[in-house]
């Protein structure tokens, strides 16, 4: 399915249009108008004029099907039409104009290229037939997997999503030997990472709010500080004419397999991994609110991803001692969201747009299974609730033929929230079992230790703004990039031990935690956290007949710490305070060179040489690292009364009570 959708597409990976204009012997032909059209633009034409070498480039454009029309007095009138543009390199679309009347049109169907013999960036790009189409998920790690020399980290437990039964993963990737950290998630250009996480996102992004996803894999641009694989998806836009339309998929235990043998019941495997509940529906509508001058597009989702895991659920989730139930658990999660993107023509030269998205999405048995090195029962599983709100603001501003200004601004606050279970009873200390396989039950025993809830808040302010030179050889761009992130979490503790170490189901160790015990959700700040980055750049694509050289220079400033802190006393902690600190300060510059060269002069075989340097991707997590608060929050006791120390070989001296 995937190949014939690839194969009937006379696609091309662009958003720009360039090409050289000749007449029939071959010389070039200066002041040639040159007009692209597409219900994508709302504008409906951009234009632009040949210069003395023949040559013109039209940039910025939206995916889309575009028409392009060569005109010049004494020369037939040359259409080449149907032929559709993704991503973000440059079509070369050459033209040769006859001899004869401008009312006389010469008209090409579908020949656009398929190599860009100009841009050095390694793009895939997944349109919005691609995503319908494929049968797999539809988050944005279930598209990186199908560039070959793709590679997947295991988050979670989960290494390759399948179908979109994992829900939202938060998957790290990399390509040549790069670097997973350095993966950035990006809407419209605008990141929504999440900077405790710097290379994934809270929120789970909706396939249906976008007409693209861009997935820039190698030989990243001075535009973007990082060299690792980003996720870049092209919010849907409307148009002229309304639409609408409703995607559902589904999966079904009946269309599901197992490998599961005796031979593996046996050896302690009893069920599999299998699916529960999975679906998704995603209505959405488009149009004019005013015709070539105000559009809309608006998306809801809601989605379910249900599995159950290989264990069963406790008898009694409270008990110091897990007990399996006859009951199989499960992993539970859920999301809504809802989109809304308008797009104006606020003049001739001038488009303002603007992006809003709500996402809530719930993870109701977080780490259950074996997602950590650690058997996580139903019990000790977290529920996780994240709120995010995604705002973003651009606007492009065609100052002339050859200026063109673009300027986005992006917001994306969220509040998660991380609680024990309904029916565990939160005064409880955690237990871990250390014998046999190391098991978690009851209580958020396994990956948060001695906390009775986690509550944090993130906020992410990005902006870009650019301003780009064009002419038939030069396509030069100058900008700067800044990224403002901060954090802060509320850590609540018990009024006694937060955990319990078990040897055989008898307690030998426990672990008490220094973060204030409150009644209900806790209210006391702990910590806090910030990072600020900068970068300014200059880049230019320059073409000499067959070669194009890319070069690029990027300056890019990081800073990051944490505020004064006052730590109140609380239960198994003093009073405390400290100054705040920068924890890094630092300062790169980082040049880019790529050379592209036209091996048979007609368009489709390239030779492409790179040499680039960048800075690795750091977030608030750098800060959290450092920051004392975040620093001695627990201690532990130790005891090995009653374990019989001599038939465990077990000195005497260690032999105390707690």
């Amino acid at each position: 399915m995937l190949g014939s959708v690839l194969a009937g597409a006379a696609a091309v990976s662009a958003q720009s249009i360039g090409g050289t204009i000749t007449d029939s012997t071959g010389a070039v032909l200066p002041g040639v108008t040159i007009e692209v059209r597409s219900p994508a633009l709302i504008e409906q034409v951009r234009t632009a004029v040949s210069d003395g070498a023949g040559e013109y480039l039209i940039i910025a454009l939206e995916p889309g099907v575009y028409t392009t029309t060569f005109t010049l007095p004494g020369f037939n009138t040359l259409v080449r039409d149907d032929f559709e543009l993704v991503g973000e390199v440059t079509a070369n679309v050459d033209a040769v104009l006859q001899v004869g009347s401008v009312d006389e049109t010469i008209t090409v169907s579908g020949t656009a290229p398929v190599v860009d013999i100009q841009n050095v960036t390694q793009q895939a790009v997944m349109t919005r037939e691609v995503i319908d189409a494929i049968p797999t998920g539809k988050a944005f790690n279930n598209f990186g997997v199908l560039v070959p020399g793709m590679t997947t980290g295991t988050t979670y437990g989960v290494g390759q999503d399948v179908g979109g039964q994992s829900g939202q993963s938060h998957q790290d990737m990399a390509i040549h030997g790069g670097v997973a950290n350095d993966q950035r998630i990006q809407v419209d250009g605008l990141d929504i990472t999440a900077f405790t996480v710097n290379s994934a996102s809270a929120v789970w992004v909706s396939d249906g709010n976008f007409e693209e996803v861009q997935v820039d894999h190698s030989v990243i641009s001075a535009e973007h500080e990082l060299g690792g694989v980003r996720f870049n998806m092209i919010p849907r836009s409307g148009g002229n004419n309304f639409s609408s339309r409703t995607f559902t998929n589904f999966g079904l235990q009946s269309l599901q397999s197992n490998n599961i043998t005796p031979e593996l019941t046996a050896a302690g495997l009893p069920e599999p991994n299998r699916l529960k509940e999975l679906w998704s529906i995603n209505p959405s509508i488009g149009g004019p609110i005013v015709r070539d001058k105000l559009w809309f597009f608006g998306g809801y989702t809601r989605q379910i991803a249900d599995s159950y895991v290989a264990f069963y659920e406790d008898v009694d989730p409270n008990a110091a001692v897990y007990a399996a139930s006859a009951d199989q658990a499960f992993d539970d999660q859920s999301v809504h969201d809802a989109a809304l993107r308008l797009t104006w023509q606020a003049s001739a030269r001038d488009k303002l747009q603007l992006f809003v998205n709500d996402n809530s999405n719930i993870h109701g048995h977080l780490l259950i299974g074996t997602a950590l090195s650690i058997n996580v029962m139903p019990s000790a599983a977290v529920r996780q609730h994240v709120d995010s709100r995604t705002i973003q603001g651009t606007w492009t501003s065609a100052i002339n033929n050859r200026l063109l200004l673009e300027v986005g601004v992006g917001t994306i606050p969220n509040d998660q929230q991380y609680l024990p279970q309904h029916n565990v009873d939160e005064t409880l200390p955690g237990v871990v079992e250390i014998f046999g396989d190391l098991t978690a039950s009851r209580g958020m025993s396994s990956w948060y230790l001695g906390r009775k809830d986690w509550l944090k808040h993130e906020e992410n302010v990005n902006a870009r703004a650019a301003l780009s030179y064009v002419t038939g050889t030069h396509s030069a761009k100058f900008g700067f990039t800044t990224q403002i992130g901060s954090d802060l979490a509320r850590q609540g503790g018990h009024q006694f031990q937060g955990r319990n170490v078990n040897f055989m189901g008898a307690p030998i160790q426990a672990q008490f935690s220094t973060y204030p015990v409150e009644a209900g959700l806790t209210q006391t700040v702990w910590d806090r956290n910030y990072m600020r980055s900068y970068g300014l750049y200059a880049q230019d694509q320059w073409s000499l007949d067959r070669l194009s050289i890319n070069a690029g220079l990027r300056f890019d400033y990081f800073r990051g710490g944490y505020p004064a802190h006052s730590m109140p006393e609380t239960r198994w902690g003093a009073a405390s305070s400290f100054p705040g600190a920068d924890v890094a300060t630092w300062k790169d510059l980082s040049p880019r060179l790529g050379v592209v060269y036209d091996l048979t002069g007609d368009g489709k075989t390239a030779l492409k040489v790179t040499a680039n340097r960048y800075v690795d991707g750091v977030g608030t997590n750098f800060a959290r690292g450092i920051n004392p608060a975040l620093q001695n929050t627990t201690v532990s006791r130790t005891w090995f009364d009653g374990l019989g120390s001599a038939a465990f070989g077990i000195p005497a001296r260690y032999c105390f009570s707690p």
